[in-house]
């Protein structure tokens, strides 16, 4: 410990300055934005008054995108979206996000400041406006016709909490980003597949015209080997286009089913066509509704908040049981019906297969014999395809059966006993062909030089049965004995 009182005054006076200098370092960070003791509050920065998301881009006049002959659709678009209106001035000190969360400019400036504001300055952290306009997206670092692989919205929209959004993180763990590799290592990868698996051809085709045909490094001829994105953020979202006012997530159609119909629907993925007419769909559940529910444990461990998982991936604990659907006691029992349903799906589906494999070898020993019909032939292969045709949709839809259970199985119990009836409809045709099939026995008995005596039978093929060909040379034996009594007793009593 150092006592003051026996230095020398020079050290006196140097302790006393060391201790002045420590105690101005607390009042200053005692006082800093950062404090909570103290409000300090700080100047609004350019254009916070004028709150709503500007195009103007805080110069004015020709830099509004949405003057006069410009960009007058996508500015009107764009200014019912959430990049718009999300954020607005509640009063002279204090911000207001939409649902209704009022932080004060202190803590907006230090905390939210960079992904909810125009024209942000990461050096001076100042901004031009409140909201997000065009040159956030559209701004000297990207290419006029923004980016597309998503890099650029993940600079915002990435996890930050219960507070933040989290979609970066979670997509980058969905199937959609490896759609483009997953077609490309596909057997026949061609352009119309683009459209479901690049950002590009998908906006192409939902969009005619958005996406112009000089937009730099895209051919609109979408070779799958190309120098595209595969489907990212921007594929299903649209800050500008007709439906963005439409809908809070600013997608690209008017419901999130109608969204992913456009892609998980006909050829290799029936998932709607399946899912059409299911009790989940007479009940109107969104397909965003399970594939994108889950919950967060909030920043004080208190209590499980919701958001929308961007991986896609179905937590049936969590979405069976979420509030509205099979809450409370329902849960357990819906997550015994799903068990049950996927159980049965996979073990019904796997017998299927084995009483095809079966029917087919079967049929192709049909078809190896001489006695082989092509129409019986044709109506056991058809039974055959139809099983497996049914099987490999119904695991292309990938839900086991959970999409429309009572569709599904009733398809499925369908083709199975098509199958039953084929085999045992060819298991007749066969043994009827070997019991219709005869060969003939000649057995000949000479009388005379010329007279000649001759007996036939038609037996059944002698693998089929040798009893009946032992029978007939038997008969045949006793004519003959009897025509030679008869030739001797004549020449005795002559």
């Amino acid at each position: 410990m150092v006592y003051y009182v026996e230095m020398p005054q020079a050290r006196k006076t140097g302790v006393l300055g060391y201790y002045l200098l420590l105690c101005l370092i607390g009042v200053s960070v005692f006082l800093s934005p950062t404090g909570n003791i103290i409000p300090i509050h700080f100047e609004p920065t350019r254009d916070r008054i004028n709150c709503l998301a500007d195009p103007d881009m805080g110069g004015g006049g020709v830099t509004n995108c949405g003057n006069g002959p410009c960009h007058p659709n996508q500015y009107g678009n764009w200014s019912l979206t959430g990049h718009a209106t999300h954020i607005s001035q509640y009063n002279s000190s204090h911000v207001m996000f939409s649902d209704s969360t009022i932080v004060s400019y202190v803590t907006f400036d230090s905390d939210c400041a960079e992904c909810h504001t125009s024209g942000y300055d990461n050096n001076t952290g100042t901004y031009d406006s409140l909201g997000i306009n065009c040159l956030v997206c559209h701004d000297a670092s990207w290419s006029a016709w923004s980016d597309y692989s998503g890099a650029l919205c993940s600079q915002c929209h990435r996890p930050a909490g219960t507070a933040g959004p989290h979609q970066h993180l979670a997509f980058q763990n969905s199937d959609h980003v490896d759609s483009l590799n997953d077609l490309r290592a596909s057997v026949t990868p061609v352009a119309p597949c683009m459209r479901c698996h690049s950002t590009e051809s998908f906006i192409h085709y939902r969009n005619p015209g958005m996406l112009a045909d000089d937009t730099p490094n895209i051919d609109t001829n979408f070779d799958p080997f190309g120098d595209y994105n595969p489907i990212g953020c921007s594929a299903c979202h649209s800050v500008h286009a007709n439906w963005s006012g439409s809908s809070p997530s600013m997608i690209r159609a008017n419901s999130s089913a109608e969204l992913c119909i456009l892609c998980h629907s006909g050829g290799q993925y029936p998932v709607y066509e399946i899912w059409n007419g299911s009790s989940h769909h007479l009940a109107g559940v969104e397909c965003t509704d399970c594939h994108g529910y889950n919950l967060l444990l909030n920043e004080s461990g208190s209590n499980w908040v919701p958001f929308l998982n961007h991986t896609f991936s179905v937590d049936p604990e969590v979405a069976c049981g979420q509030q509205g659907c099979h809450d409370g006691g329902l849960a357990t029992w819906a997550l015994g019906q799903l068990e049950m349903i996927q159980d049965s799906f996979d073990a019904l589906t796997d017998e299927i297969l084995l009483e095809a494999d079966e029917l087919q070898d079967f049929l192709n020993e049909y078809n190896g014999t001489d006695y082989a019909n092509i129409t019986t032939a044709e109506q056991i292969q058809q039974a055959i395809d139809n099983a497996r045709n049914l099987v490999e949709r119904y695991r292309l839809d990938k839900s086991r059966g959970l999409h429309n259970q009572w569709q599904i199985f009733q398809d499925l119990n369908a083709v199975y006993n098509d199958l039953v009836a084929a085999e045992a409809h060819l298991t007749e045709v066969t043994f009827l062909a070997l019991e219709t099939e005869r060969v003939t026995v000649t057995v000949t008995v000479t009388k005379t030089v010329t007279e000649v005596v001759t007996v036939t039978k038609v037996v059944p093929p002698p693998e089929s049965d040798s009893r009946l060909v032992i029978s007939g040379l038997g008969i045949g034996g006793l004519l003959a004995g009897l025509a030679a009594g008869v030739i001797i007793t004549r020449l005795i009593y002559r």
